[in-house]
């Protein structure tokens, strides 16, 4: 019995701990003249939340004998445009700095020109940019400033492993603000004033709700604590150090 070569289309794709199966097959046309081999693209459709880089494991065929799981190895590399912003960012802190606070500012040897890319969910949609910033905003405002210090000492792996807010909770938060506008304008139809301060002044049960609708971080202010924790108690231990201590002391 002479078995033929593996379906492409049974193939899976383990990224971070999750498979990817189902992949779309796009076969290259085969010229005249060439052997029985022919080259072709597979395309997985992974989340957001997927990791871009780090290890990935290909089971060509489903993992059919013969084919050996092939281990891809991705690193990311800021593009040109993202070193020009990281340059710009740099010299517009740098010029804050020097207008408000009364030490110098670090020299530009002081500073990388590499812009640092975290393995984050990104942006799934073209017009959810605003709620992204406003959710990462929402996130550090629930840190104090000696939080946020220590977590300038952490690496860019720890930064990452932090429940950094997904397309999914952006589309939460933004039936959680639509929610918040109607009673803001439930209550401005029945006072007879659009003044938001005075509503939230006059009526306390308004504002509970309202900071319910911008105060459930939880998850990402406790993470955030505990790394800053570790951060400000081994700061001069590397990242590696620190995780090992975690998985010791867990």
């Amino acid at each position: 019995i002479v078995e033929g070569p593996p379906d492409p289309r049974a193939s899976s794709l383990s990224i971070g701990g999750r498979s990817f199966d189902d992949p779309e097959c796009e076969m290259l046309p085969r010229s005249e003249g060439e052997d029985r081999s022919r080259e072709g693209y597979l395309h997985f459709q992974a989340s957001s939340e997927a990791p871009t880089c780090g290890d990935h494991h290909l089971h060509f065929g489903g993992g059919a004998a013969g084919f050996p799981p092939l281990k891809l190895e991705l690193h990311r590399q800021p593009s040109a445009f993202q070193r020009q912003v990281s340059k710009f960012l740099r010299g517009y802190m740098q010029k804050e700095w020097l207008s408000s606070a009364s030490l110098p500012a670090p020299t530009s040897e002081d500073v990388s020109d590499d812009a640092v890319l975290l393995e984050v969910p990104q942006q799934e949609t073209s017009n959810d940019c605003g709620y992204f910033i406003l959710e990462y905003i929402l996130c550090l405002l629930h840190l104090s400033p000696e939080e946020l210090r220590r977590l300038a000492r952490a690496s860019a792996e720890e930064l990452a492993s932090l429940p950094w807010p997904s397309q999914k909770d952006i589309d939460v938060r933004k039936e959680m603000l639509t929610a918040g506008l109607g009673m803001l304008f439930v209550a401005a139809q029945q006072t007879g004033t659009a003044d938001v301060e005075a509503l939230l002044r006059k009526d306390v049960q308004l504002l509970d709700q309202l900071r319910e609708v911008l105060a459930d971080i939880t998850s990402f202010s406790e993470a955030a604590q505990r790394l800053a924790a570790e951060c400000g108690d081994g700061c001069d231990a590397s990242g590696s150090d620190r995780k090992r201590r975690r998985l010791l002391d867990g």
